[in-house]
């Protein structure tokens, strides 16, 4: 078992760049299609991904582990040294 705190700070560089990457973009996309194409009935659900993606940078960047999925927005946003 190990945690956050032993593993290589290159293996969280790479799980945030890959997160930016995969995620964040992919995110950006999705508005630049809802807004040319539609449907806006996606974008509250589509802000809650983004949210929770930033939250998920959040932690890597802290290297913390959130106690529940339903406390990660909460938990975040008390961190310091937010991006």
């Amino acid at each position: 078992y190990q945690t956050a705190k032993s593993v290589e700070a290159q293996t969280f560089h790479d799980a945030i760049c890959a997160l930016i990457v995969e995620e964040l973009f992919e995110y950006a996309g999705k508005w630049r299609n809802i807004r040319v194409q539609g449907p806006t009935t996606f974008l509250p659900s589509l802000t809650v991904q983004v949210a929770m993606a930033g939250a998920m940078l959040i932690g890597l960047h802290h290297r913390i582990c959130y106690t529940t999925s339903a406390s990660v927005l909460t938990e975040a946003v008390k961190q310091s040294d937010l991006p």
